[in-house]
């Protein structure tokens, strides 16, 4: 079975590594800015894979938090245990989320694309009872559709790592944003499909005001040949 890391920021792919890189170095800048002139907060890391987040702020020396991480499926909490038995920090491991729990700042990468639109709003909601009144989230999410999500399959199947569901039809629907039925319920681990437009309009809907919204590796270009679109949020007053 094919790793967290060696489809992320191992991949044997330079492209692709530099592009998870990226989006690692954006999530330990917010961190660090979110943290300026205050002490003793809380970071939770919704969804932590295989911990590599953590991994980043140990070596980057990021301060001033008491960290946690959820991770409630198994096979990734197994990997996100072993990442942090190797540093030196202390990291709170948890595979369910209390409705007692409050956080400072919530970072949710990459994890609402596996889902559909009614189980998305349930993360949301679930981040939204975590989050401290004047507490900051990011989530980021990837872009699948126009130009970057057109290039990024037709990458993906040049390398030999076309998600699953991907044909031409759908490269070329991709290309104009056309919608893709992609399951009524659980996890789906293909981003075919997915449209980071949606869930622009879900935070909205759960309670969320966006502060801002930027994208990366290339932030000048936009959505235009940009692998991921981040959205900087607060709980709506």
């Amino acid at each position: 079975m094919t790793s967290y890391a060696e489809l992320t920021h191992e991949n044997p792919s330079r492209l692709k590594r530099f592009s998870h890189k990226s989006r690692f170095h954006r999530y330990c800048k917010f961190i660090g800015e979110a943290s300026a002139g205050r002490t003793q907060l809380k970071l939770l890391d919704y969804g932590a894979g295989d911990g590599y987040l953590f991994a980043e702020i140990a070596r980057r020396q990021i301060g001033s938090y008491e960290l946690w991480a959820y991770e409630p499926v198994e096979s990734q909490y197994l990997q996100l245990t072993e990442t942090v038995s190797k540093l030196d920090l202390e990291v709170n491991l948890i595979q369910e989320l209390e409705e007692f729990y409050c956080f400072d700042v919530i970072i949710c990468a990459e994890v609402l694309e596996h889902f559909t639109a009614i189980e998305a709003v349930n993360h949301l909601t679930m981040i939204k009872n975590a989050l401290s009144p004047n507490g900051k989230l990011l989530i980021s999410v990837p872009i699948e559709t126009g130009f970057s999500g057109f290039f990024k399959n037709i990458f993906r199947m040049l390398i030999g790592q076309a998600h699953s569901g991907t044909g031409f039809r759908d490269i070329f629907r991709s290309l104009f944003s056309k919608p893709k039925f992609r399951g009524n319920t659980g996890y789906i681990p293909s981003h075919v499909g997915f449209c980071h437009k949606n869930i622009e309009y879900l935070l909205i809907d759960s309670g969320f005001s966006i502060e801002k919204k930027y994208f990366s590796p290339f932030p000048i270009f936009g959505e235009f040949l940009n692998s991921q679109v981040y959205f900087s949020c607060t709980l709506r007053k």
